[in-house]
Parts: structure tokens; sequence; C-alpha cells
């Protein structure tokens, strides 16, 4: 989850902001492969399991 708390600290913001980063980037090269995970997970430099962990983690779909 991504929400910051009332008064983070600031690693705090720093978790929430790589966690925002990190799933930004991730949204944009599964467009940019239309949605190949494995050719994701390959220019990510992550294991295709670590990158559909995530995927569900986050609740994304494909779009249609």
């Amino acid at each position: 989850d991504c929400r910051i708390e009332s008064n983070p600290s600031l690693l705090e913001i720093g978790a929430t902001a790589a966690a925002r980063a990190e799933k930004e980037v991730v949204l944009k090269t599964l467009e940019e492969t239309r949605w190949n995970k494995k050719e994701a997970a390959r220019r990510l430099r992550v294991s295709y399991k670590g990158l559909r962990n995530k995927i569900e983690k986050w609740g994304v779909r494909k779009p249609n």
C-alpha cells in the first residue's frame, strides 16, 4: 500500500516513494512489452516469478 500516514518518518516517506516508483516503472514496462511478462521481467532484470508476485500483490490486471 502506498498511503502516507499523518506524521511519517523520512524512512517511511522514502519507502512509499520507492514503492510508487517501482509500480510505475513495472506498469510502463508491461505496456511497452504488450504485457509480455517474461520480456518485462528480462528488461527489469528481475525474476519472472518475482514480477508475477508484484503484479498479483498490486491487483493489477491487463487492460482489454
